[in-house]
């Protein structure tokens, strides 16, 4: 597996897993060039095929959304996407990084504490254009 910058055109590659999969009409050329350009942001291909792409978006100085969108890599390529994430999430700078997990998708939430996340607050009710509720995870670094 190959990790390289991210692209706006990997999102024609990309074939979401199943709990992401509405958010396909959303990305938009326009929505990939403006992560292209937002922050650090990275994709993951493999046998020629784009298994995941994650970012941050700065919000101000300290302050950072991240954003994540994957495949239904499997185990062995997910746990190899995880340690790829945490190692930059460490080697961020940012001392916030806030997160938005579907409230009923529960692999996002382990996967959230898995990388250091901690729940801070929630249901942020009918969040996402079809209405889903999320929960508010944060990552916080001294300093």
């Amino acid at each position: 597996m190959r990790i390289v910058p991210f692209r706006a055109a990997h999102f024609d590659r990309l074939d979401l897993q199943a709990a992401q999969r509405f958010t396909m009409p959303y990305l938009t050329s326009g929505h990939g060039r403006f992560l292209e350009t937002a922050g650090p942001a990275y994709s993951a291909i493999a046998d020629g095929h784009v298994v995941g792409c994650a970012g941050l978006i700065p919000v101000w100085q300290h302050r950072a959304i991240g954003w994540a969108l994957l495949s239904d890599a499997g185990p062995a390529r997910f746990h190899s996407i995880h340690r790829t994430v945490r190692r930059h999430l460490d080697a961020a700078s940012t001392r916030r990084i806030e997160i938005y997990v579907r409230s009923d998708h529960e692999h996002g939430h382990r996967w959230a504490r898995a990388l250091g996340f901690r729940f801070e607050c929630g249901p942020l009710c009918r969040f996402d254009p079809g209405g889903n509720d999320y929960d508010v995870y944060v990552r916080l670094r001294d300093g």
